[in-house]
C-alpha cells in the first residue's frame, strides 16, 4: 500500500517554501531552534547549501504522495557511525496539514532509513514536555524518557532514546498454547476487575483461543508484552469478537494497544467482516475511553459490563 507521505533529500530550491516556515512562530512554539532574526529566501538558500555539505547530517524533505507537496523537514544530525547513534529532528511547516498524522509517518520512514540504510543502533531526540502530541507519538514508536533535560524559555526539553535492539515488534498467531497460558497467568491481576482465573479456566481458555481464535501479539526482546485475541470465524453474520485484551504496564501508554488494535482491524476487514465487538467492565474507565477513541460505541449494557462495537 502506498504511503501518504515520502521523504527525499533536501534541495536548495526548497528554500523558496521553507523560508516562510522559519518566520512562523507557531511552527517553532515548542522548539529551542527558533530563528533569532527574520529569515529571507536568500538566507534560507545559503543555510541549506551549507548544511548539505555536512557529512554528519542527513536532511530530508517531507512530501505528500498525492501531489508531491513539500510540507516539512526531517533529519538526523550528529551521526556517529562508530557509536551507531544520531539525533533526530522533525517539523511540519505547512500548518494546513497539521493533525493528519504526517509527522508520525515521516518519523517512521526516517527511523527505517536510520536502521536499515545507515545501520544505526540508537536514536535520541529532545522534546518539549508541553508538546504532548509529539510525546505520545515518540512513545508509540518506542522512545523512552531519560533523566536529562534542558530548561528553555518556552518549556522543559526532555531527552528521549530509541534502541533499535530493544524495539517492539508485532506478529500474528505466532504464540503457542503454552505461551498464551503463561501470558494469561501474567495478566491475572492486571484485568479489571482483577482475578482472571476466578472467572474462567485459564488452561481451557488458552486452548480455545489457540484453536479457534486469532492472536495479535507484541514482543520486546522476544518476550510477549501485549496480546489481543479475536474470534474472526462467524462466516454467516461476519461479526468478529474480542474476548481478551491485555498490555503489560511497562508499555502502557506507548501505543502498543492501539497498534495491536490497528492490526486486528486490518485483518478483520481483509476477511470481509463488517464489525468487531468486545465487552468491557463498567469499572474500567481507562479502557472505555480507549475503545471510544478508536471507534467503538456502546450498544448494550448489563450491571457489570458494556458491549461495544466498531463497524467499518
Amino acid at each position: 500500500m502506498r504511503e501518504e507521505v515520502y521523504i527525499r533529500p533536501l534541495r536548495e530550491a526548497d528554500a523558496e517554501i521553507s523560508w516562510q516556515w522559519r518566520n512562523d512562530p507557531k511552527v517553532w512554539q515548542y522548539t529551542s531552534g527558533r530563528p533569532d532574526r527574520v529569515i529571507t529566501p536568500q538566507i534560507e538558500r545559503d543555510w541549506i547549501r551549507h548544511v548539505l555539505t555536512d557529512a554528519t547530517c542527513q536532511r530530508f524533505a517531507i512530501c505528500l504522495s498525492e501531489n508531491d507537496q513539500y510540507i516539512g523537514n526531517v533529519q538526523l544530525s550528529d551521526i556517529d557511525t562508530n557509536a551507531g547513534a544520531a539525533e533526530f529532528h522533525i517539523f511540519i511547516g505547512e500548518r494546513s496539514v497539521w493533525g493528519r498524522g504526517y509527522g508520525t509517518l515521516a518519523t517512521q520512514l526516517m527511523l527505517k532509513y536510520a536502521k536499515e540504510t545507515l545501520q544505526l543502533r540508537t536514536i535520541f531526540l529532545f522534546v518539549n514536555e508541553a508538546n504532548t502530541a509529539a510525546v505520545r507519538v515518540y512513545r508509540k514508536l518506542g522512545f523512552v524518557f531519560l533523566e536529562e533535560f534542558e530548561q528553555k524559555s518556552n518549556g522543559r526539553l526532555r531527552k528521549m532514546w530509541l534502541d533499535f535492539q530493544n524495539e517492539i515488534t508485532y506478529q500474528i498467531d505466532s504464540c503457542t498454547t503454552d505461551g498464551i497460558k503463561s501470558y494469561l497467568a501474567l495478566c491475572e491481576d492486571l484485568m479489571v476487575p482483577p482475578g482472571l482465573s476466578q472467572r474462567l479456566d485459564i488452561v481451557q481458555f488458552a486452548e480455545k483461543l489457540r484453536r479457534f481464535g486469532t492472536t495479535f501479539e507484541a514482543y520486546r526482546d522476544n518476550r510477549l508484552i501485549g496480546l489481543i485475541a479475536a474470534y474472526i470465524n462467524d462466516t454467516v453474520h461476519r461479526h468478529a469478537y474480542i474476548p481478551f485484551v491485555c498490555v503489560l504496564p511497562e508499555v502502557q501508554g506507548c501505543g502498543v494497544a492501539q497498534e495491536l488494535m490497528r492490526i486486528a482491524f486490518e485483518q478483520t476487514r481483509r476477511q470481509k467482516f463488517v464489525s468487531m465487538c468486545l465487552e468491557v467492565s463498567r469499572q474500567n474507565m481507562r479502557a472505555i475511553r480507549f475503545y471510544q477513541n478508536i471507534g467503538f460505541n456502546r450498544i448494550s449494557e448489563t450491571e457489570e459490563k458494556y458491549l461495544m462495537e466498531k463497524k467499518w
